[in-house]
């Protein structure tokens, strides 16, 4: 074999690199499907049937928007950063970085409470002589109850669940109106629905028959309430580094409707104040349908047994933002600052049960009293413990927040 056809010989062996190349086995990680970059979707379908259940209890969360103002990019980035990272952390941390501002949230027993203005101390005689069922019930149901066939309501033919002042409040209930509370709340524990089934099916219906008695279109009503699930607060009342909270009813005080003042007298001067407020409106929300109607006091709902402490947080959030509006609109004013109201009473719902909290003052803090049962709606009883309650908070509104609101955004007389 000449040299020339060895050398072609040569070069037609296949090299270990090509053969390597192109004949080798791949390896198990080549073999391996690439696993996608997860979505949200993807993990929401990922998730546990208990876990997206617990999401449809929760109150939507309100998502921040970035606004213009002097603050640099990196404080803006950074405290969107820190927005983010207290939204994912537990209450309880929460609650550890709320109570060390200044303008912080502080959670306390009720049962610690000292040293009681003389209003606030009446007002919570008053709700928990309710809570023990005392005068919840008017006069006139006495032959009703009495005759009933029922024994859950013929338990009630007491002296001590009669008043002859409980007309003073508003309306009793009639049985056949908290028979369909019972029934509801029963539809609602039995078959597990979630936080917006429970909001529509009974906490409404509990709440039109305390804030909208019969006589008035419903809407023309002084103090109501109304769902306000999507309102958001306006940052400038959050404390610092917070992010907002959403609740699901608020009760408001409409001044269209104030017959005891002139009714133009008070929406003027809610007018004249919102032009002087973050976002134009009276509230420490932008939320529009409350934009000229101040509120009262605040709701937020849970299933039964469910967020006790994440509702706590939701509630006190609100209630510190609420004072630091009172605050603000304290200090607009040209002379002497208005007193302003002693405490805030707020109301949490857990299933079928409804407590009370009060939040007070201490320098600027916030300070977040738990609990009053104030009654449940899986009795008779439970619910006109409920019903009475509210209309003393309605009383509590019109007779008391209210006069001391109107002082604050009155102009001074001349």
């Amino acid at each position: 074999m000449s040299n020339y056809n060895v050398i072609e010989w040569l070069h037609g062996i296949p090299s270990d690199k090509s053969f390597s190349r192109h004949h080798s086995r791949p390896t198990l990680k080549q073999r391996r499907p690439l696993t996608p970059e997860s979505t949200d979707d993807e993990e929401m379908a990922g998730g546990s049937k208990k876990k997206r259940h617990e999401d449809l209890d929760q109150t939507p969360k309100v998502k921040k928007l970035r606004t213009i103002g002097s603050e640099s990019e990196y404080s803006l980035s950074t405290r969107s950063s820190v927005s983010r990272k207290s939204g994912s952390q537990s209450p309880q941390k929460q609650f550890n970085a709320l109570g060390r501002l200044d303008r912080g949230i502080e959670i306390r027993e009720l049962s610690l409470l000292r040293s009681l203005s003389p209003d606030l101390k009446d007002f919570l005689n008053t709700m928990r002589r309710v809570a023990r069922g005392q005068g919840i019930l008017s006069l006139s149901m006495r032959t009703l109850i009495r005759e009933s066939q029922d024994d859950s309501v013929t338990e009630l033919d007491s002296d001590f669940y009669f008043s002859q002042d409980r007309d003073e409040l508003g309306s009793t209930p009639s049985l056949e109106d908290v028979n369909d509370i019972l029934q509801a709340a029963a539809e609602c524990q039995g078959n597990f629905h979630a936080e917006p089934g429970w909001n529509m099916l009974v906490h409404s219906e509990v709440l039109r028959l305390a804030f909208r008695p019969a006589g008035l279109p419903k809407f023309e009503h002084m103090v109501n309430f109304m769902p306000c699930s999507t309102a958001g607060l306006i940052d400038a009342y959050l404390p610092s580094s917070s992010v907002s909270k959403k609740i699901d009813f608020c009760v408001y005080i409409d001044p269209a409707h104030d017959y005891d003042n002139p009714p133009a007298e008070s929406q003027s001067a809610v007018l004249n104040s919102r032009d002087q407020l973050p976002d134009g409106v009276i509230n420490h929300t932008d939320y529009y349908p409350l934009r000229d109607r101040p509120i009262a006091l605040s709701i937020e709902t849970k299933r039964t047994g469910e967020g006790w402490d994440g509702a706590t947080l939701q509630l006190s959030m609100w209630q510190a933002a609420h004072w630091r509006l009172l605050d603000l609109l304290n200090s607009d004013r040209d002379n002497e600052p208005a007193p302003l109201p002693g405490f805030l009473p707020g109301i949490i719902i857990q299933g079928h049960g409804w407590y009370l909290v009060i939040a007070t003052r201490e320098n600027m803090k916030t300070v977040c009293w738990n609990k009053i049962n104030i009654g449940s709606t899986d009795s008779v009883m439970g619910v006109y413990q409920i019903i009475c309650s509210l209309q003393i908070l309605r009383r509590w509104a019109r007779d008391s927040y209210w006069p001391a609101f109107r002082r604050i955004i009155l102009p001074m007389p001349t």
